[in-house]
């Protein structure tokens, strides 16, 4: 019994020395596989080559237009309505001086024929005084050449008297004669001190009925209303028969041609806003309407709550076929100062200040710095001229992915890039 387990042990074992030998000579006799040397296909992924280029910022704004020449016509006096013109409807053109309303004037005609009659009083009382002033004058030359006869004639008596060949009586009728003229001269210049201040009084008072009439002449023009301008009429308030006051609104009249249009832009875009700079305005209705205009003026100041400031855009619409209408809200977009030589990037084609570029058909990732975003576009410097930027499929990309490129327009739909050309970036 011990004799058979002991050989069925070894049995075992010789087996199992067996086994074991052959695995380890068919692993050291198991022929070498062959390698592959398949690799991945090119990705594809879209690209731009940048090159410098002058680009045109477009400065987005909103604002209501409305005519750059507009008048609320108001009535300056009271007065009835007694006559309105066909043209006096709203639509209707008008043309300067063209008149449009006329207000009773009976009672500003008597008011100006009072006025004029009294002017005409006072006059003649002016006319008087420097009359007075004139004879007064000559009575005083006279009156002097009087007295100087009347001192010779003393002096003669007085002569005779101190020879003996006068009396008493001689002496003191001549004495007499010349204190007759020195009071006659005195009494003259007396009314030659007050007649300058009569006639500054005179003139004064002629000075206000003038007065008096220029203002019942201009209420008697002002009970005729013009049109201030060549223009079309907005809205009329008045009716034919109707008595007003004055500083009621009798219509509105606007002229169609120059709209403007005030915009709002941040206080930092200040320097970047000219007088003159071009501009293209549209609706946000969907219409393809657009109009051209310009930077009319800039405000000198901004906001300091809102920190915005103030611009206003002027629109021809003379030179347009369809005219932009007051009242109609517009988007704006301001040229800014075009910026030369810069090196643009869609900014989607950047992550973390890095962009993919395309060297020898693989990816390369390479750091940038961006100066300014434009819109969709970027301003980047730390790329040369002429690198190509992967701008698709970046997520799939990394450093040596290969690539297979098609290449964009690196403006973003705008100008082709390269040399002189200029590109507008899009909002």
């Amino acid at each position: 019994m011990y004799r058979r387990v002991l050989v069925s042990l070894l049995l075992v074992v010789v087996f199992l020395s067996l086994g074991s030998g052959t695995a380890w000579w068919l692993i050291k006799t198991k022929p070498t596989p062959p390698q592959r040397t398949d690799t991945a296909p090119p990705l594809l992924v879209r690209a731009v080559r940048v090159e410098p280029q002058t680009v045109v910022e477009p400065l987005p704004g909103y604002g209501t237009a409305s005519a750059d020449r507009y008048s609320r016509v108001s009535a300056e006096i009271n007065g009835v309505i007694i006559e309105m013109s066909e043209h006096l409807k709203p639509g209707n053109a008008v043309t300067t001086g063209e008149v449009l309303i006329r207000l009773d004037d009976n009672e500003y005609q008597a008011r100006l024929a009072r006025a004029r009659a009294q002017l005409e009083s006072d006059s003649a009382a002016l006319a008087n005084v420097q009359i007075e002033e004139s004879n007064v004058s000559e009575l005083v030359r006279i009156a002097t050449v009087e007295l100087d006869v009347a001192l010779r004639e003393l002096g003669r008596v007085q002569h005779l008297y101190d020879q003996g060949l006068a009396g008493n009586r001689e002496l003191d009728s001549a004495k007499v004669v010349v204190e007759s003229k020195r009071r006659v001269i005195q009494d003259l210049q007396k009314q030659t001190e007050y007649l300058p201040n009569t006639r500054r009084q005179r003139i004064a008072v002629k000075e206000l009925r003038e007065a008096d009439v220029r203002i019942a002449e201009l209420d008697v023009e002002r009970c005729t209303i013009r049109a201030p301008f060549d223009g079309r009429l907005e809205e009329v308030r008045v009716e034919f028969g109707e008595r007003i006051t004055a500083g009621a609104c009798l219509f509105s009249v606007l002229d169609p041609d120059l709209i403007e249009i005030p915009i709002q832009l941040p206080i930092s875009w200040f320097a970047r806003v000219a007088q003159g700079a071009a501009c293209q305005l549209t609706t946000e209705t969907g219409d393809d309407d657009t109009w051209r205009g310009k930077v009319a003026r800039v405000a000198p100041s901004g906001n300091s709550l809102s920190r915005m400031f103030q611009v206003y855009i002027e629109v021809d619409n003379r030179v347009h076929a369809v005219p932009l209408r007051p009242g109609l809200f517009v988007r704006a977009a301001i040229e800014a100062p075009p910026l030369t030589d810069a090196l643009l990037i869609p900014r989607g084609a950047i992550r973390d200040e890095t962009v993919f570029t395309a060297v020898d058909g693989f990816a390369r990732q390479q750091p940038i710095t961006v100066t300014r975003n434009i819109h969709n576009l970027s301003v980047v410097s730390g790329i040369e001229p002429g690198t190509v930027v992967i701008t698709s499929n970046l997520d799939a990309l990394s450093d040596g992915t290969p690539v297979r490129l098609e290449f964009d327009d690196p403006s973003g739909g705008a100008s082709p890039v390269g040399g002189d050309a200029t590109a507008v970036a899009q909002p």
